[in-house]
């Protein structure tokens, strides 16, 4: 006789859809793919354009994949080379004022520099004038030899002045130099600002350094009187080569008026560390937070708050620096007013988020071009930790790694857009209903086979 638990297992186990596993897949499997023609080196790199991020169906970037030009999967490892905030150090930089009671230049005064022997700076005064009292600070030359060795590199300047400091908004001109004689242009159009709003004391006093000073800087304002500086820093962080931020600008989204505040998609799950509002009507400053989730049935996490501003003083745009945020993969953001500090214009602002894209590395099995793809709810793919891989490669091949080696073409289709789409879920109930069913009939059809051939013996 046939056993029904027999057949209800049997059914069940036909009748059960696989649950997908990890997998390395096909490029029909993947929506996109870029071609990548490998450099000459054995180990190549990559960072990861835009469009992997938006177009990923998962925070992971776990429907990525690398494949040969015969289609087959290549391992990678995909890895952050973004710089920790934890490792950024400020030192206190030795400033000297130039001052002068005449109307020359900065460039035409005639200065006695006295240094010490490491090239580090004791004293500097104009030999044409005679201390008077109505000498005037014309600029500043800032010492920072020392300040940096084999293994750190500068990041950014911080100027600090007196809290009873008068308003003033100003741009200045930073020079470099090697030898106090010959200059150069380090930032030609950079603004200090100390302003006052509501009893707060607003500052813009951070000056990302754009490429790496010499020994000595020359900080001249551009038709105004310099700022009584009391100090400058230097931060620093840990030589590496290092991607560059990006920028990403998004437009908001229309929301509820009665929110006050305003929502933005980035398109996929952005490596953000830094955010600014762009757009602000102008004379605008008002305290907000920001906030961010992961998908919209997510709660909104609260990642940062501060002043944003935008002022016109005397021709100068002064507008708020970006609020750090500590590095988030989030899709979607939302920003806030706090309390009635003044409003953001009448404008919707636009969000300027910072991102620095992770980098993918690999070994290159011939010189033949590679396909990047990605975007799949079909398969999940795995990948090699970046650690293992670079440890367990000589150090020759590694210790030059630059952020992007090989040359990337422009993005193309693979499986297309139907591979984004999610699967049907498995109606794991009806499976059962319809193999119970299918096992009750079964088990009547043996009981009557059983019956008749009974009954036909005893005929």
């Amino acid at each position: 006789m046939i056993r029904p638990s027999l057949v209800v297992f049997a059914v069940l186990g036909v009748q059960y859809p696989a649950n997908p596993v990890f997998a390395q897949g096909a490029p029909e499997d993947f929506a996109f793919g870029i071609e990548l023609q490998p450099g000459p080196d054995a180990v190549q790199t990559l960072l990861l354009p835009i469009g992997v991020y938006q177009e990923t169906t998962r925070d992971d970037l776990r429907d990525v994949q690398l494949f040969s030009a015969g289609g087959d999967a290549i391992p990678f490892a995909i890895r952050s080379i973004a710089p920790e905030r934890q490792a950024l150090q400020r030192s206190e930089l030795k400033i000297f004022p130039i001052r002068s009671a005449t109307e020359r230049s900065v460039g035409e005064i005639n200065l006695q520099i006295e240094r010490r022997e490491d090239g580090r700076l004791v004293s500097i005064t104009d030999v044409d004038d005679r201390p008077e009292p109505e000498a005037t600070t014309r600029a500043y030359i800032i010492d920072t030899s020392g300040a940096t060795d084999s293994s750190t590199e500068p990041h950014a300047l911080i100027f600090d002045w007196s809290d009873d400091a008068p308003v003033f908004v100003s741009t200045v001109r930073i020079e470099t130099s090697r030898d106090l004689t010959s200059w150069r242009p380090l930032l030609n159009q950079a603004t200090l600002a100390s302003l006052e709003h509501d009893g707060q004391r607003l500052k813009q006093n951070v000056l990302a350094l754009g490429s790496l000073p010499d020994s000595y800087l020359r900080v001249t304002w551009n038709g105004t009187e310099p700022a009584p500086l009391r100090a400058v820093e230097l931060e620093t962080r840990p030589s590496a080569k290092r991607a560059a931020k990006k920028t990403l600008d998004v437009t908001a989204q229309t929301i509820a008026a009665v929110d006050s505040g305003y929502e933005y998609d980035l398109g996929g799950p952005v490596p953000v560390d830094g955010l600014r509002l762009t757009g602000l009507t102008f004379n605008t400053v008002s305290k907000i937070r920001v906030l961010s989730r992961s998908d919209p049935d997510s709660s909104w996490r609260l990642r940062s708050s501060g002043m944003v501003f935008s002022l016109n003083s005397d021709g100068s745009i002064v507008e708020s620096p970006a609020l750090p945020i500590s590095r988030q993969r989030d899709r979607y953001w939302r920003v806030e007013e706090v309390g009635t500090s003044g409003g953001l214009g009448s404008a919707a602002p636009r969000l300027q988020v910072e991102w620095t894209p992770e980098q993918l590395v690999f070994v290159k099995r011939d010189d033949q071009p590679v396909t990047l793809a990605f975007g799949s709810r079909r398969v999940e793919t795995t990948r090699l930790d970046p650690q293992e891989l670079l440890a367990a490669l000589p150090s020759e091949l590694t210790g030059s790694l630059t952020p992007s080696s090989v040359g990337a073409g422009s993005r193309f289709e693979l499986g297309g857009p139907d591979t984004l789409r999610a699967p049907p879920k498995a109606a794991w109930k009806t499976y059962v209903l319809w193999g119970a069913l299918i096992a009750a009939a079964a088990f009547v059809i043996a009981l009557s086979v059983s019956l008749l051939t009974r009954m036909g013996r005893e005929a």
